[in-house]
């Protein structure tokens, strides 16, 4: 059957999807029908029997019945709950308890109605048995109940389309793969099983399936699904490597007489591992085809110097340089730093934001298109439709996973003159692991700074709890005091959510500090504040006027201030491993022995405890981000929605890297071989556009 008829068609072919739902599925980016057949079950739950109360193992899901004989509704601290009683068959009583229920579900819970419950039991202190807020279904005999024959599949929703509702649009996608099947895109000896059999089993698998093989995707079916797509995401980054080759950038070799200059005017000596990577980058400005280089380094390596230097070869070429950053602070940073270093070579840099005036914009933009400025530094503001190079050669990221590929895309597009692409060098200082380099990050060359600056001492990290605030407080009056060392506050909030009740906020811990701290002058700082104000406040505090600056994750990357030898961050158990190793590095800039203080609940889980103490423990910026996206899968570790690193449908990284090298194989052998399936398989499984593979 036709590959255009079946998987690629639009979810509005199936019944019921009206542009509501549409809509809703969308957001759960869910576009055709391939996207709902690959949108598989986070769990299954096995509705196939009634079990009795009494013979339910505690905090397993099952099934209970019974008669309902007594319900009573009433208002609580945490909401309306409604008390209901069943009596088995048995003559067992089950209280089920339930919190916010719907007017008409409460309406519907009438004495007498035969409930069909779906929860964990457990007991109360009376020993009696409990069931709360259990999923349920009332009938009026039980000769009503129907069974299931396979397990449920349970599956990832969004509010206003039910995990039912997905389940019953998959089963008419189901129904129409059946009567048109998809195309095979791989070796029947590499996928015995069909795509077909595959998608029907990981949907509605039989009721005697093991439940731990496909909790960890081990069973025939899921690892053919594995495999296929493993092998388009291959293919993707393959196809994007063949394609860079094909295309041509200004080659920019030199005598590198500026890059030798500003090295010699250093007030110190760059590390070897500084000047093996710059020579790294340099041989790929040399050529005639774009370099696509990924610049990675731990927090501190000094990757800003890197990009410095070897700006400089398009610089002496005669060409321009954009250098992109996420947020402004970590711009303005740049532009400061890379100004002194360019001065005394006469090299002008100019800089953008989002909230210039206008006549200081005006100026800004006319040293850009005019090529006054050799070097342009911005947020995202660099991309706008205003902004006109006269002759733009490298394009540097940095923090390059916090952007878009449409937006990386665009600002790539400001160079592309005379069918000329500008070379182009991503940094980031949250490691890649090898397994997403493998794959997501393959088309790029890898460059790693894996050495610190010569006198730089690992930050030591400790943990403390809320009940230990006391003690904190007069560490930090100490060493402010009489050390005059500065401590950064970190936040996960603002102000106050009721979602997160036990979550401090910016706000209040700044007003709570400054009443316990009387002695010492608080900041505080947050992506609220304007431009003006986040820039005084931190300026304030780099001269040394803020003895403790309370702030939200917004110092996480790129503040860079030697004196504040001390962060403490609330709530860590919050936060990725990743990001507290990024805010980590925001102290141990000077020559101090520093500290991390990781500020917990007095209880949190084993497994939090477990994290944090591998982050007490490690100082590898690497080996953080393996156990990072071995907790966190792909998606979360680097923020897929808005990073163009493609999001695995079924595939998991870490889980799967048994299966890495036999996708590339067969990915090489369909584009040797057969490439007119490199196309199927990646519309199949990416959702992509040709024009992304330049990004």
């Amino acid at each position: 059957m036709n590959e255009e008829s079946v998987i690629n068609k639009s979810v509005t072919v199936l019944p019921g999807v009206a542009e509501k739902v549409q809509h809703k599925l969308n957001s759960l980016n869910i576009y055709t029908v391939g996207d709902l057949l690959f949108h598989l079950p986070l769990r299954y739950e096995d509705h196939t029997k009634i079990v009795s109360a009494k013979n339910a193992s505690p905090d397993i899901m099952v099934n209970i019945c019974g008669k309902l004989v007594y319900t009573n509704s009433k208002f609580t601290k945490k909401g309306p709950m409604t008390e209901c009683i069943i009596q088995e068959q048995d003559g067992t009583e089950v209280e089920l308890i339930f919190w916010n229920l719907y007017p008409n579900q409460q309406r519907n819970l009438i004495k007498g109605k035969i409930v069909l419950a779906f929860g964990a039991i457990t007991s109360n202190f009376n020993r009696n048995y409990v069931m709360a807020h259990p999923a349920f279904k009332l009938y009026d005999s039980y000769k009503d109940i129907e069974m299931p024959s396979e397990l449920t599949p349970i599956y990832p929703q969004t509010n206003g389309l039910t995990s039912d509702k997905i389940s019953k649009l998959v089963n008419y996608s189901l129904k129409l793969i059946e009567d048109e099947s998809p195309e095979e895109l791989l070796p029947t000896e590499v996928c015995p099983v069909s795509l077909v059999d595959a998608l029907k089993f990981v949907h509605h698998p039989p009721v005697d399936s093991d439940l731990e093989q496909l909790g960890n995707a081990q069973t025939e079916a899921q690892q053919r699904l594995i495999i296929e797509e493993l092998t388009a995401q291959t293919v993707a980054v393959l196809q994007s490597k063949i394609k860079n080759a094909s295309q041509r950038a200004y080659p920019l070799s030199s005598e590198h007489l500026l890059q030798k200059t500003l090295i010699s005017n250093l007030p110190f000596k760059p590390t070897a591992a500084q000047l093996k990577v710059i020579k790294e980058i340099n041989a790929d400005l040399e050529k005639n085809t774009p370099m696509m280089r990924l610049l990675q380094g731990d927090v501190g390596s000094g990757k800003t110097l890197v990009a410095a230097v070897s700006s400089l070869a398009a610089i002496e070429k005669g060409f321009q340089v954009a250098l992109m950053a996420p947020t402004e602070i970590l711009a303005e940073q740049h532009f400061l730093k890379i100004s002194k270093l360019f001065e005394p070579l006469g090299i002008e840099v100019a800089y953008l934001n989002g909230k210039q005036k206008a006549k200081e914009r005006r100026s800004e933009l006319e040293k850009i298109s005019s090529g006054t400025a050799m070097f342009a530094i911005g947020t995202h503001a660099l991309f706008q439709e205003q902004v006109v190079f006269k002759n733009l050669a490298l394009v540097i990221i940095d923090e390059q996973h916090r952007f878009g590929v449409e937006q990386r895309l665009r600002l790539l597009e400001k160079g592309a003159v005379n069918n000329k692409l500008p070379h182009q060098l991503v940094m980031t200082a949250t490691p890649i692991p090898r397994t997403l380099a493998m794959t997501s990050y393959a088309d790029l060359a890898v460059s790693t700074i894996d050495e610190l600056p010569p006198g730089r001492k690992p930050v030591t990290t400790t943990l403390l709890t809320h009940q230990q605030k006391n003690k904190l407080l007069e560490r930090i009056r100490h060493v402010c005091v009489e050390q005059k060392w500065q401590v950064y506050w970190v936040c996960s909030l603002i102000e106050k959510s009721e979602a997160l009740e036990d979550c401090a906020a910016a706000e209040e811990v700044a007003q709570e500090l400054a009443s316990e701290l009387q002695e010492l002058k608080i900041g505080l700082i947050h992506g609220r504040l304007s431009q003006e104000e986040k820039q005084s406040v931190m300026e304030e505090f780099k001269l040394g006027k803020i003895n403790l600056l309370v702030a939200t994750t917004v110092i996480e990357v790129g503040v860079d201030v030697p004196n504040a030898n001390i962060i403490i961050i609330e709530n860590p158990e919050r936060l990725g491993l990743a990001q507290l190793h990024q805010l980590r590095g925001r102290v141990g800039r000077g020559q101090k022995q520093s500290f991390c203080i990781l500020f917990c609940k007095n209880k949190i889980s084993e497994e939090s405890r477990h994290r944090l103490e591998f982050l007490k423990n490690n100082h590898d910026g690497l080996k953080i981000a393996e156990e990072d996206l071995n907790i966190r899968g792909p998606g979360e570790y680097m923020g897929t929605k808005q990073t163009g690193v493609s999001s695995m449908k079924i595939a998991n990284f870490i889980r799967d890297q048994h299966l890495i090298d036999k996708a590339n194989n067969i990915a090489r052998n369909i584009i040797e071989n057969a490439p007119e399936q490199s196309i199927k398989l990646i519309r199949r499984w990416l959702n992509t556009n040709d024009q992304l593979s330049n990004a």
